[in-house]
């Protein structure tokens, strides 16, 4: 069945929230967090402790999320979206470039079977990543390593990388004073043309690269990733409503691919007919993947 009008909102503390107004049974079963915080003691790591931390389950309760309360970067819905976008394949090695609190290492291991490097370069992100894959039982499947991605190489190239990177220029929009948040929002310590020297490096010929971008910045996404030898194969935009611009870019490159691209339909986050952006964060991702995955 398929509901019009579907609204989904975030609430810092209480989670998100899918609102169908034509359905009442589908408003109780649905008007539920898909996304619950629980404020979480100090984290024993390493003989340190992670002070104002919360454990987030995301999309399903066994998918939880360490990440800071406050003075940090929390992940937003650009991450499981980009998790769901990216075509992985069972086993494959994977680096996930700029991990964060390991949002998408986790469903990627989780969903796909894959076999994920993590790599993060920020101290306090990294102690949030391990907590991540302890707290998921995903020791076995993601290997955290604290590095920058500049500097990181590897004798076993992956098969497709993923990332979430810094969307605006440094002197771009608002600056947060928190050096973490600071660092995940901005390219201060990594940029475009820094993750395809990377995928250049560490990744196979023939790799897919997979990342999400700021929508008005696509003309730079494509030009930086065709300039490093990365052709653009396939994207999405997301938009708000069907009213709105694009806000959000979702791309697959293919290391040393040939000359085509498919654009697939607009995704939208609230008014779209066909329930795809509520379905996403309630799991169901082959629904509309079908024989894509």
């Amino acid at each position: 069945m398929l509901y019009k009008n579907v609204r989904l909102s975030l609430n810092r503390e209480s989670g998100v929230y899918l609102t169908f107004p034509a359905a009442k049974n589908a408003l109780v079963y649905f008007n539920r967090p898909l996304l619950k915080a629980y404020r979480a003691a100090p984290v024993n790591l390493n003989g340190g402790t992670v002070d104002n931390t919360t454990v987030d389950s995301i999309i399903f309760p066994y998918i939880k999320i360490c990440q800071p309360a406050s003075g940090g970067f929390r992940f937003g819905c650009d991450s499981p979206l980009l998790a769901w976008f990216a075509r992985i394949k069972k086993n494959w090695r994977v680096a996930d470039a700029g991990s964060g609190s390991g949002v998408i290492a986790v469903l990627a291991a989780k969903m796909y079977g894959a076999e994920i490097t993590a790599i993060e370069a920020q101290e306090g992100m990294f102690r949030c990543l391990k907590e991540t894959v302890r707290l998921c039982s995903a020791e076995k499947e993601i290997t955290p390593v604290l590095a920058d991605i500049g500097d990181y190489r590897t004798d076993k190239r992956f098969d497709a990388v993923i990332c979430n990177p810094p969307y605006r220029k440094a002197g771009t929009g608002r600056v947060n004073a928190d050096e973490l948040e600071k660092n995940a929002r901005f390219s201060f310590s990594m940029d475009l043309n820094t993750l395809v020297k990377f995928c250049r490096i560490n990744m196979k010929h023939g790799g897919r690269l997979f990342f999400c971008y700021d929508a008005d910045m696509l003309a730079e996404a494509v030009s930086v990733c065709r300039g490093g030898n990365m052709e653009p194969k396939r994207m999405r935009l997301v938009h708000p409503s069907p009213a709105k611009p694009a806000r959000l870019l979702l791309m697959e490159c293919v290391f040393g691919g040939g000359e085509e691209l498919l654009i697939e339909p607009p995704l939208f986050q609230n008014g779209g007919e066909s329930g795809e952006y509520a379905d996403i964060f309630a799991g169901k991702w082959g629904l509309y993947a079908g024989e894509k995955r």
